[in-house]
């Protein structure tokens, strides 16, 4: 069986105003966060010295560093909860130090766990067990047969065997556990169909249903307010369009990062990790065409823009509060300080208990309109964007859906280009912006382009166009990102945009 989990405005003519491209911020539904919810296993060390981490000093420069930050203010600890081998245990964080509020042993060991609400956990083992945490008290889930998470697969799939990438998340309605239930054979044996069981505090599962993606957390990470001085992004393409080089500037400061060919970086976001003293994880996203965008984080000291510490996954906890990931593990800090080492990542508890969304009656469609399955959050365009596109695997449909995500995720709008026909999904674009200017979808030789025009945010003058192009892959079976464009309106397309 593979790993656990599978494999973050106004104008009037939208070719003939100027619009400013503006950098946004990356959403880690990606789950997230856009974060891996793989977990480590160890002990929590004692807990050591305060002590200051990282170097303001860059490479071949000799400026001194600047002196270790003074303690920060007492803050409310979180709380979070960390697997550590075959138990759970829920700690208080704090930038004073980490205490064990609750030490749960489990019958096997968990490999991820989830807030249910305040008061109860869910964690499920490799084996696909399941058990609801309440208290120091801990009761097996009654799970459907493995006969019920059989679903007969389509052309060119093959039937996965539960349990097969395990994916466990909190969303508005509870905590849902998904096992892959059909898949095409290749690179990353990508999922196509996915078995989902809800778990709450009724022991008894109900029925395994399918869907085409696996869940998506809810949760979002605290945010940190960032100073009113902040880094700038700036990107250096060629003729033809394509990003060749991202840099990150402050004042005389500044860092490069090349992007090229085979994985070039599409997309670069600033996650702020503290305020006092001043630390930002930059984020690249690079795109191989297959697997799905990546993610890596640079972790910086202003204003200097030196290296922090090796690169590595983040959690932002608190405003005083944070965590890293390394390959020694987790590590809790305060600001440039290492408050204590974790065991794994934490997971950190919910402000609220979950609310299930209301039972909507879907209107009856019209007469020719788009039958595509909406997920959470999701609307069709008004007007509608679509186009029919005729593939090797069969007529396939592209249509452009707008996504509106809880205000407690503090995310903003996004469009997303869907590519889908019969028993198959494929949300193959996700736009930095929603496409709230306007949106084409159109028809290029036996491929097809995507534009999506943004207006203006906040006080910006100007919005932003952003262009793909969409091929289908026989050997994948489905379609791939061939090409990406962003930019101001006035800056000149790509040929095959136009």
């Amino acid at each position: 069986m593979e790993g656990l989990f599978a494999p973050r405005r106004a104008f009037a003519d939208p070719r003939g105003q100027a619009w400013h491209v503006r950098s946004v911020k990356l959403h880690v539904a990606r789950a997230v966060v856009s974060l891996s919810l793989f977990v480590a296993c160890g002990k929590v060390a004692p807990q050591p010295d305060v002590k200051a981490v990282g170097s303001d000093k860059p490479a071949g420069s000799a400026a001194p560093a600047d002196a270790p930050s003074a303690p920060p203010p007492a803050a409310e600890a979180s709380v979070g909860a960390v697997i550590a081998g075959d138990h759970v245990k829920v700690l208080a964080l704090a930038p004073t130090g980490v205490a064990v509020k609750r030490d749960v042993k489990l019958p096997t060991a968990p490999e991820a766990v989830r807030w249910l609400d305040r008061e109860h956990l869910v964690a499920v083992d490799s084996d696909g067990k399941a058990y609801l945490v309440t208290g120091d008290s801990v009761a097996a889930y009654k799970m459907p047969p493995a006969s019920a998470w059989k679903v007969k697969a389509g052309a060119g799939e093959e039937r996965a065997r539960f349990p097969m990438k395990l994916t466990l998340a909190r969303t508005a309605a509870g905590v849902e556990l998904a096992s892959c239930a059909t898949y095409y054979m290749g690179d990353d044996d990508p999922c196509v169909t996915w078995g989902v069981v809800s778990l709450g505090t009724a022991l008894a599962v109900g029925p395994v249903t399918t869907q085409p993606d696996s869940p998506a957390d809810d949760a979002t990470e605290a945010e940190i307010a960032p100073p009113a001085t902040q880094p700038g992004i700036e990107w250096t393409d060629n003729a033809d369009g394509m990003h060749t080089s991202v840099a990150l500037k402050l004042g005389t400061a500044r860092r490069d990062w090349s992007s090229a060919e085979p994985c070039p970086i599409t997309d670069a976001s600033i996650k702020w990790l503290s305020a006092n003293p001043p630390i930002i994880a930059f984020v690249t996203t690079s795109d191989c065409g297959e697997g799905g965008p990546q993610d890596e984080e640079h972790l910086l000291r202003l204003p200097a823009l030196a290296d922090f510490a090796p690169n590595g996954g983040t959690l932002v906890l608190g405003p005083a509060l944070w965590a890293r990931s390394s390959d020694s593990g987790w590590t809790l800090l305060s600001g440039d300080r290492v408050v204590a080492s974790l065991e794994g990542m934490p997971v950190v508890q919910p402000e609220s208990d979950p609310i299930a969304p209301a039972i909507v009656t879907p209107a009856a469609a019209a007469a020719g309109a788009s039958h595509l399955a909406l997920h959470k959050g999701e609307k069709l365009r008004s007007p509608s964007t679509e186009i029919a596109w005729k593939t090797p695997a069969g007529a396939m449909h592209a249509t452009v859906v707008d996504v509106i995500y809880k205000k407690a995720n503090h995310k903003a709008p996004i469009s997303k280009l869907v590519v889908w026909g019969t028993r198959k999904r494929f949300d193959i674009v996700r736009s930095l912006r929603a496409c709230d200017a306007f949106a084409e979808v159109r028809p290029a030789k036996d491929m097809v382009v995507f534009r999506c025009g943004s207006r203006p945010v906040g006080d910006a003058p100007e919005g932003m166009i952003e262009d793909w192009l969409i091929r289908w892959s026989a050997e994948k079976k489905g379609p791939l990102r061939n090409k990406h464009w962003s930019g101001d309106p006035a800056a000149d397309e790509p040929a095959w945009a136009k």
